[in-house]
């Protein structure tokens, strides 16, 4: 009889947990897709914006699948029923609608885009752990403030070299998590004994580049009021760690804009290139950023960098593929561009499904587009990192620097 007592209150307590799983996985899923449509990330987010427009206002939820951190909140969710699952996570939204199909969804007309820029509504916050801090455990600590909007974790790129046993270990990872979802959505099984990939790449040492957490973040809130109470918190400690730096993101930009200004004022001062060596060491690191520079290959004669420009922009939107510079001159065969976002080189060519940029709208002219590989594109940047030095170092007197040069150690007339 004491066993057939106890089998409800297990199935009552199994029943329980599996509720509090969905509930959290559903708040999660909420709190992602209403980033996606927010404020902060909505203006500036040009595939939603693109889908939005091609389907009435409304956003196929089929696509949330692809953006990672929504992949990662539905393992173990077979793939038939993701979008069914987003749908019932985001009925309680205020922010985001839902059609009857449970296919689409848009952000509610009933909260339109705030005309106000969020920064007089974001802080800014430093003093977080830079190797142990992950968004999940900032979202959940920020959870008892009120209007939480976005907390935006800040990085910086650094080149580093991975070892082989480094390489190794991620291939292996990767390959566990691809066999993971094989068995969740087609009970396929791994390979005997983990027997490696005859076809596997070999694991020698790459350079590569890797985001680094400044252990700085941003937190936009619905209203300034609600934004200020942090500010007025005295007692923010995240991991047992006091965070003592918070300021208004606008504070937080004046301030950075008076430290470079003081430091170019202190070079000028001094004119040694060698102060700006030693200060350039430590920006170096978030200068040379990847995934900007694209070849356009055998450029029609004549075309000059205006008219280049002007073909790009007639197939990519400015914003989003705004182009830094162009290395090119009349008379070359092919030009390279450099773009300002990062990662911009690698949309803009999955864009391009033909990877070729017309060249004349009145005619079939056409000229590839090309990538470049990360080794590849480091080379470029520091190479043309060097002319640039070279060229100031030149126009700033040659071997002497300063004011002084030539023969006779004159001084030379500035114009």
């Amino acid at each position: 009889m004491t066993q057939t007592e106890e089998k409800p209150v297990e199935v009552k307590q199994e029943a329980s947990a599996d509720t509090d799983e969905i509930s959290a996985r559903n708040e999660k899923l909420m709190t992602q897709v209403e980033y996606y449509f927010g404020d902060v990330n909505l203006p500036r987010d040009r595939f939603i914006k693109e889908e939005c427009s091609k389907n009435d206002g409304w956003f196929p939820v089929a696509n949330l699948l692809k953006f990672n951190r929504v992949a990662n909140i539905l393992k173990g969710i077979p793939n038939d029923d993701r979008v069914k699952t987003i749908c019932e996570a985001l009925k309680p939204s205020e922010l985001i609608d839902v059609n009857d199909e449970q296919l689409k969804i848009r952000r509610s007309p009933d909260c339109p885009l705030s005309e106000k820029d969020t920064e007089e509504r974001t802080v800014y916050l430093k003093g977080f752990n830079k190797t142990e801090t992950v968004l999940d455990d900032l979202l959940e600590f920020f959870k008892k403030y009120e209007g939480v909007e976005s907390v935006i974790m800040r990085y910086y790129k650094e080149k580093t070299i991975k070892t082989e046993a480094e390489i190794k270990k991620e291939r292996e990872e990767k390959q566990g998590e691809a066999d993971n979802v094989k068995q969740e959505n087609e009970g396929e099984t791994t390979a005997k004994n983990g027997a490696p990939d005859a076809t596997a790449e070999k694991s020698e040492p790459q350079l590569v580049w890797i985001r680094k957490f400044k252990g700085s973040i941003l937190v936009v809130f619905k209203t300034v009021e609600q934004a200020k109470k942090v500010l007025d918190d005295t007692d923010i400690v995240f991991r047992n760690t006091p965070i003592t730096i918070k300021m208004w993101q606008a504070e937080y930009k004046a301030l950075k804009t008076k430290e470079y200004e003081e430091k170019v004022a202190n070079r000028k001062r001094k004119g040694d290139h060698r102060v700006k060596a030693e200060d350039d060491k430590e920006e170096t690191k978030e200068e040379i950023i990847r995934g900007v520079l694209v070849k356009v290959l055998d450029v029609p004669e004549g075309f000059t960098r205006e008219i280049i420009k002007e073909r790009w922009y007639d197939v990519l939107d400015k914003e989003k593929f705004l182009i830094a510079f162009i290395d090119f001159n009349i008379g070359d065969k092919n030009a390279v561009l450099r773009l300002e976002r990062e990662g911009a080189a690698t949309e803009a060519l999955e864009k391009l499904a033909d990877k070729k940029l017309k060249m004349k709208a009145d005619e079939d002219v056409f000229s590839p587009l090309e990538g470049f590989g990360e080794e590849e594109e480091v080379k470029y940047s520091e190479e043309i990192r060097r002319q640039r030095e070279n060229m100031k170092h030149r126009k700033q007197g040659g071997r002497g620097g300063g004011f002084r040069g030539g023969r006779g150690g004159k001084r030379r007339r500035r114009f």
